[in-house]
């Protein structure tokens, strides 16, 4: 069996190049579609700890920490990386952390839920030449923020 040659050394590097190219495209999709995953999971936390929160007569301290340890267990992968959850009822601010025991809600309060994850981004630097390389931005924050006005009327189970 013969082999034909039928490309030099154009076709190898254009070869080369063209998956260099296709890979570095995959690799941007991926993360951007991981950083949308992770934004979608921080936003569907932070809706259900708002509906918990406008419906309830009290906000249990215990509920916001189990829900900050659970978005941690699926969101955290690296050391450094962390949640932070602040809740603000009529201006003042708490963090989950710190806040009190229970905190009560009357109707017509605002309430507002930020909920910021503090993590390292995976990006590549296609500005350096042919090959990519990883770029180290440091440290971002993705932050869903939401609002609500409280629609208890001291009737709910809670």
């Amino acid at each position: 069996m013969k082999y034909n040659k039928k490309g030099g050394i154009g076709t190898v590097f254009a070869t080369i190049l063209g998956v260099t190219i296709l890979a570095t495209i995959f690799y941007h999709y991926f993360f951007i579609n991981l950083d949308l995953e992770r934004y979608n999971l921080l936003n569907q936390y932070t809706r259900d700890m708002l509906l918990i929160s406008e419906t309830k007569d009290e906000i249990p301290k215990n509920y916001m920490i189990d829900v900050k340890q659970s978005l941690t267990d699926r969101l955290v992968k690296k050391n450094g990386e962390y949640i932070k959850i602040y809740i603000t009822i009529n201006g003042t601010k708490y963090d989950v952390e710190t806040m009190p025991t229970k905190v009560k809600t009357d109707f017509g309060e605002d309430i507002e839920i930020l909920a910021e994850y503090h993590f390292y981004p995976q990006r590549v630097d296609l500005n350096k030449g042919i090959v990519p390389v990883k770029e180290n931005r440091g440290k971002e924050i993705m932050a869903v923020k939401l609002k609500t006005i409280s629609k208890n009327r001291r009737t709910s189970d809670g």
